[in-house]
């Protein structure tokens, strides 16, 4: 653990197509396949919800200073375990507290990944400086430039959502917010024993419990059942006396087995000649929401609801490494553009020019299979990720969208006539790493619309 501001923790994964580093800064970090992940690893040994990684914070208790440390968990905050487990260090775990150095084993050897922190100032890793993993040192080559945050924003992001986010969780810091002090929920434990001896109103009902002694009869297992390990390190931190607090993102378990999103403030208090640990829970249920929600609005298009850009690239990027490391696979890209989409905006209005995307989307999206995935690429355009990748079934898609532009589309009683140029590109036929697949796609929708343009 560090206190020093200059120092910066990283995550670099590696996949058989490429490597990418996150900067890890939010309370929680989810890792997994799905795109409410704010790190989306899109892999065949990778679980919809693989893991998280959980920021701690400890508050020094003679200076006006704090260390940071990263614990690591199998599964997702409402108790569901990935399907190939979570290794560190060659060690199969359930919730492991990181070093730098460690390397971390996402379902299988294709997803590798170490945990480091940089030193910006000298641009030294600590894994090197300490050598504490020696053997793991080797493993990754990381420069500060190939740093970025992991929901591909930085602090200076001019991102509306990013900003209300950050505004949101500035509002929710209950550390420094005397309103929540009367909302939280707090329960007193034996510093020797771990048992409960007492809890507040409040706390009783995040629980959905009805009296005070039903908590009182509960063990500390029963209640933090995702992240106990964490809860005893904080404990033993405490009673050494180094530390005041300790702040983290956690969830309690609920009386019907559900998981309740929570802050936790976990301090040593004296009761005259007893010596306690204090617990202070908020509940976090509403924020975490609508996090969630700004993160899917980041990830998909508004207008179609479709994925977009940021989404795609994330995916391309993933289903490559899934293919390339299991040498079999095929996949076809194929970009769509609505030739006339500006002159219908300037024409008409922009208005009716969005109906137009939807109904084209609402077209497109009956035209492919499960495994198939549509995107809203950007304004005007839209991009097809095929799973089938046959030439019979890749010209079958590309026929049946002609077909559609075949027949007029009726917006606001208007009859409007839309024509689209393609591109499209195939792996491993046309390469096999994303840029060069995005380059030969996009390079033919570009002749075809030239081609449209001249012939208009």
């Amino acid at each position: 653990m560090v206190n020093n501001t200059s120092l910066k923790h990283i995550l670099s994964l590696e996949l058989s197509t490429g490597k990418k580093t996150f900067l890890l800064e939010k309370n929680i970090h989810s890792l997994g396949r799905s795109s409410s992940n704010s790190l989306i690893i899109n892999h065949r040994v990778t679980s919809r919800h693989h893991g998280s990684i959980i920021k701690v914070i400890y508050q020094h208790k003679k200076e006006d200073k704090f260390d940071i440390a990263f614990w690591i968990l199998d599964g997702d905050f409402k108790g569901n375990k990935s399907r190939n487990g979570l290794f560190v260090n060659t060690k199969k775990v359930d919730i492991y507290k990181l070093s730098p150095g460690d390397i971390i084993i996402l379902g299988g050897i294709e997803i590798k990944g170490k945990y480091d922190i940089l030193n910006i100032d000298s641009k030294e890793f600590l894994s090197v400086i300490h050598k504490e993993n020696p053997q793991n040192v080797t493993s990754f080559i990381t420069t500060e430039k190939e740093i970025f945050h992991s929901d591909i924003l930085t602090e200076n992001s001019e991102d509306s959502d990013y900003q209300e986010l950050k505004h949101i969780e500035t509002e929710n810091n209950y550390c420094t917010d005397s309103i929540a002090e009367l909302i939280e929920g707090i329960i007193f434990i034996d510093i020797h024993t771990s048992k409960i001896i007492d809890c507040n109103q409040s706390f009783i009902k995040m629980l959905d419990y009805e009296k005070k002694e039903d908590i009182i009869k509960l063990s500390l297992e029963n209640i933090f059942t995702i992240d106990k390990e964490i809860l005893e390190d904080d404990i033993k931190l405490l009673i050494s006396d180094k530390y005041e607090s300790v702040l983290r993102h956690s969830a309690i378990k609920q009386k019907e087995n559900e998981f309740l999103p929570v802050q936790v403030k976990v301090r040593a208090v004296s009761q005259g000649e007893r010596n306690l640990i204090c617990i202070s829970i908020l509940d976090i249920a509403e924020e975490r929401k609508l996090e969630e929600l700004l993160r899917y609005r980041s990830y998909h298009d508004l207008i179609t609801n479709l994925p977009n850009y940021k989404l795609f690239k994330e995916h391309l990027f993933s289903v490559l490494a899934n293919y390339y490391s299991n040498e079999e696979g095929n996949i076809a890209l194929v970009l769509v553009k609505i030739n006339e989409w500006k002159e219908i905006g300037y024409n008409y209005n922009y208005e009716v020019a969005e109906l137009i995307l939807k109904k084209v989307s609402k077209k497109f999206k009956k035209l492919i299979s499960a495994q198939d995935i549509l995107y809203h690429w950007r304004d005007d355009e839209f991009a097809f990720l095929l799973a089938q990748n046959t030439v019979e079934y890749l010209d079958k898609i590309k026929y049946e969208i002609l077909l559609i532009a075949q027949q007029p589309f009726l917006v606001q009683e208007e009859e409007i006539q839309i024509s689209f140029s393609m591109g499209s590109a195939s792996y491993p036929t046309d390469g096999n790493y994303e840029e060069i697949l995005l380059q030969k796609a996009d390079r033919t929708l570009v002749e075809n619309y030239y081609e449209y343009i001249k012939n208009k």
